[in-house]
């Protein structure tokens, strides 16, 4: 669990509640930040790829609007500790977590053009990288699991050379 208090340590002043707004340290205590993208404006959506930091087979997508004053951001809404840990839970609830591989099939087969980010231009760039970053980790993966297989010595020669073409569809399907 993330506490507030220790990721914003500065927001109860003396005079009152020092709101925050940046949601870096969310977002960098949720996991490892591998993909960020933020919209420019003065609102907008923020798109992220984490690697857990518990477990590094662990992948997780978030993303979330803000703005920029309290009465349109949700962050500088925050007028105590607990307005601010109950944003923080919820997205510690939103982030969606799977493994590489599962993660990526989602990407590949989720109707982004029926989401709400989907005609984003900025999501569209995120959407690329993200694919090829968890592309990546797939391959990484699976070309692990097959040279664990093919070194245990149980294959026969036939399934070693099966194997050896499978992930070399997969690496062409990565570049």
């Amino acid at each position: 669990m993330i506490i507030a208090e220790v990721i914003y340590p500065n927001c109860n002043k003396q005079y009152g509640f020092d709101e925050p707004w940046d949601y870096t340290p969310i977002i960098e205590a949720l996991g490892h930040p591998l993909i960020r993208t933020d919209e420019d404006g003065y609102c907008g959506d923020t798109f992220v790829l984490l690697r857990s930091k518990e477990n590094e087979n662990l992948y997780g997508y978030l993303t979330f609007g803000w703005g920029s004053c309290s009465g349109c951001d949700e962050l500088q809404a925050c007028n105590s500790y607990a307005e601010l840990q109950e944003l923080i839970d919820r997205f510690e609830n939103d982030v969606k977590w799977d493994t590489a591989p599962n993660l990526y099939k989602y990407f590949l087969t989720h109707d982004w053009n029926g989401d709400w980010v989907g005609h984003s231009s900025t999501f569209k760039e995120f959407y690329s990288q993200a694919v090829r970053e968890l592309q990546k980790e797939t391959i990484s993966l699976l070309s692990g699991h097959i040279t664990n297989i093919a070194g245990s010595g149980a294959l026969t020669l036939d399934e070693m050379v099966e194997l050896e073409a499978i992930e070399g569809a997969l690496i062409a399907a990565c570049v």
